[in-house]
């Protein structure tokens, strides 16, 4: 999520770091930012279809990435 930045910034990191496959959140305003509880970044929120919500502060990796993942998919 870019927070309280515009969102050409946001798309310019978005394609300096490859990281295009996720899914990123334009949060010019930071009302998002607030209400998730987001203090720093990097900062992972995992939503399962249930509505369970996971929040992860700081570096995952591939493999916490990829557990998380499961996790989230598997029943």
């Amino acid at each position: 999520m870019g927070s309280r930045d515009d969102l050409s910034r946001l798309e310019d990191f978005v394609d300096e770091h490859g990281i295009d496959a996720f899914p990123q959140v334009a949060d010019e305003s930071g009302e998002l930012r607030a209400k998730l509880g987001v203090v720093g970044q990097p900062t992972w929120i995992f939503i399962a279809a249930d509505g369970r919500a996971e929040k992860v502060f700081g570096e995952l990796g591939e493999k916490g990435l990829v557990t998380r993942l499961d996790a989230l998919i598997t029943p």
